[in-house]
């Protein structure tokens, strides 16, 4: 668990960004094996935007590719 919340600042390769939307998992309804992993929409302040699954961002940080600025 990465403990990232909106608002919480990243700097992912040297480019600066900010959590602004996290979308908690969920299962789909009628009976669909099917569930959705905790995932974060990334803004870069260079305007750019991305969306990342919690477990890879986890695997990002372990890796030291991303820095958690502010939590």
């Amino acid at each position: 668990m990465t403990g990232l919340k909106v608002g919480s600042i990243i700097l992912d390769k040297g480019k600066a960004a900010f959590i602004d939307l996290v979308i908690e998992r969920g299962v789909l309804k009628d009976d669909s094996p099917i569930s959705l992993e905790k995932t974060f929409q990334i803004r870069y302040f260079d305007g750019h935007v991305s969306i990342i699954k919690e477990s890879r961002m986890e695997r990002l940080i372990e890796r030291g590719e991303v820095q958690v600025i502010v939590y």
